[in-house]
This record gives C-alpha cells, structure tokens and sequence, in this order.
C-alpha cells in the first residue's frame, strides 16, 4: 500500500482538511491487494461503500474519490481486534475530501502510464509544471514487489485534468523557484473551473 502517497498539505479553513467518514463493506481486510489501504491512498464511493480506487487514473473532479485519512488495518482493530473482512461490517473510514480548498501533496507522478517522472521516480518532470492539469493515479504492477506496498503507488497523473498543480517544492517544502534547491514534492488542487 501506498502509505501516506498522497497527503493533505495546505487548506483554506486554517489548515484543517475536510473529513467525512464513509461506509466500509465486509469485503475490507487487513492486508490484502484491493480490499485494504493505509492513509494517503486513493478511495472511491461505489454502491455507498468505499473501495481502493481501480488501476489507471481517478478523476477528482467527479465528487466520489477521496484520500484515506486511516488504515483499513486500524479501523479493523477497533472492532475486537478483527482482522477477519467479516469484522468490517457498520464500519466507516475517514477520508480526506478533494475540494477547491484544499491542497495534496506527493512525490509521485506520472502521465496516463505507470512510469513515476515525479520526484520519488525517474525525477524527468517532464511537463510537471505550475499550472499542469492532473488527475490522480493508482499503479499496482507487482503490488509488494516494485514498491513494497499492498496496493502500489499513488500518484498525481498529468494525462487528467481535474486538479491543476500549483506549487512544486524542494526537501524543506520551499518553492523550488525561490530556493533554486531539486524538485521534491508536488503539490495540487481541485479545478473547480473544468467540466
């Protein structure tokens, strides 16, 4: 799993994300391909139940995709130390909401393929530039093996166009424009302007 991948960075309402909690089904499991996650990863509300977003690009824009505010494995835990996707029915995730007020941030990137150019990648940033559309990303080629993570990566993805890029930052979270320091971090938001 993509643990913290995509993370809340700056928000309009004194730096508090906006969280709504979702249904999860009894399929949701510990640690298991498709049917668990940890904070930071893509979720989509299918049939009013949160599942992790498919392989390929989620658009932001269509209201139903979220970020993870918890793991899968700490909301089974609240219910008698469950593990089991028995133990997930009545239950419900946190999630960071995706709107034109608040900013994420990540190091991965890509463009409509799984080749990471971001920061975390090959570092390229071929067209990773202030005022670049995107959209979000999910790469599970090989989840566990490439990145060591359940689901694989989650990334921003410059083939979409549903959150526009609006800083890129160094180590420190500087505009790279100012400190003249390596491309670390992108930051986006929500375009509430494209249909």
């Amino acid at each position: 799993m993509g643990a913290r991948d995509i993370m809340p960075f700056v928000s309009g309402r004194g730096g508090h994300a906006r969280i709504l909690s979702l249904p999860i089904t009894a399929a949701t499991s510990a640690e298991a391909v498709g049917t668990s996650w940890k904070e930071g990863e893509v979720l989509e509300l299918v049939s009013n139940t949160l599942i992790v977003t498919p392989d390929g690009a989620a658009d932001p824009k269509l209201g139903l995709v979220y970020i993870a505010a918890a793991s899968s494995t700490g909301i089974l835990q609240t219910k008698t130390g469950g593990t089991t996707t028995s133990a997930a029915d009545g239950l419900a995730c946190p999630v960071y909401v995706i709107d034109a007020d608040t900013e994420f941030i990540t190091r991965n990137v890509v463009s409509g393929s799984d080749t990471n150019i971001g920061p975390a990648g090959d570092g390229t940033m071929a067209a990773v530039v202030i005022g670049a559309t995107c959209d979000l990303w999910r790469d599970d080629t090989n989840p566990g093996t490439v990145s060591g993570d359940v689901n694989g990566d989650f990334s921003f993805d410059i083939g979409g166009n549903g959150m526009t890029i609006t800083q890129i930052l160094d180590s420190q979270k500087r505009p790279i424009a100012e400190s003249g320091g390596t491309a670390f971090y992108v930051v986006a938001m929500l375009n509430p302007i494209v249909t």
